[in-house]
């Protein structure tokens, strides 16, 4: 009767063992699969953001006409590093302007759904046989990207006569939480 109990045991034994190896397992690999990378999408919403933040009226104007300047042309004006007419340099007036249009258009806050954004304007030689890096004109950042559980953004060219050999890129990136 004792030989009988004893393999009984054991086999209890092994059972128990085979049971917490598959739920350890089965626990690996829900933490491994729930701590997927963030996506990144592109968003035909902030494609079309960009599109109409371009034609924005700023309060600039570079020459003696009252002509204000839309927010496109300030960027190209930053670029060139000119001034308005009331003394500010055209990059201070483009980084007051777009923090805002980017705040109010996609409520950037810590309590919303949009938690965080990086706005990059660069300029970008065209030539492709050319080794020129990408120049920065400036980049924004608000928030922080450390939480996002998706990444969506869009990129807008600025392209002009004045810019033969290149163009002024604006890609922005927005936080998902």
């Amino acid at each position: 009767m004792k030989i009988g109990k004893k393999s009984q045991n054991e086999i209890v034994g092994f059972v128990v063992i085979v049971l917490v190896v598959t739920i350890a397992g089965l626990v690996f690999l829900s933490l491994s699969f729930g701590r997927s990378e963030t996506s990144q999408k592109n968003s035909i919403e902030i494609s079309n953001f960009l599109s109409a933040f371009s034609y924005h009226t700023t309060d600039c104007y570079i020459d003696f006409s009252p002509r204000y300047l839309d927010l496109q042309s300030l960027i190209k004006a930053c670029y060139k590093n000119e001034r308005c007419i009331d003394g500010r340099m055209a990059c201070e007036a483009v980084k007051t302007i777009i923090p805002e249009l980017i705040k109010n258009s996609f409520n950037i806050r810590e309590n919303s759904p949009n938690k965080a954004y990086k706005l990059n304007i660069y300029y970008r030689v065209l030539d492709e046989s050319s080794k020129t890096p990408d120049e920065e004109i400036f980049k924004i950042e608000q928030g922080l990207f450390a939480n996002c559980t998706s990444k969506i953004s869009a990129a807008q060219p600025i392209s002009s006569a004045s810019f033969a050999q290149g163009i002024i890129n604006i890609e922005l990136e927005i936080c998902k939480a």
